[in-house]
């Protein structure tokens, strides 16, 4: 959990604190405390009905590739 805490904030370029933890064993829940990091990750909102034993279809990833030429990166 605690690399977990170090390294999101550091990949995901989070400027104000935030707390991170888990909400099941496959999910985890963050927390932030500015909009400009939230409009900056895009993540999915926390809703009244999410259920974490449900199936889903969707899911968010963050995806690290540190050198990456900028002629492959594309939104």
């Amino acid at each position: 959990m605690e690399e977990i805490r170090r390294t999101i904030p550091l990949q995901c370029e989070i400027k104000a604190e935030c707390k991170i933890g888990f909400l099941r064993d496959k999910h985890v829940l963050i927390r932030l405390t500015t909009l400009e990091d939230y409009v900056q990750m895009r993540p999915l909102k926390w809703e009244p009905w999410f259920n974490s034993e449900a199936k889903t279809t969707m899911t968010l990833a963050w995806i690290s590739f540190p050198g990456l030429s900028p002629n492959f990166f594309v939104k």
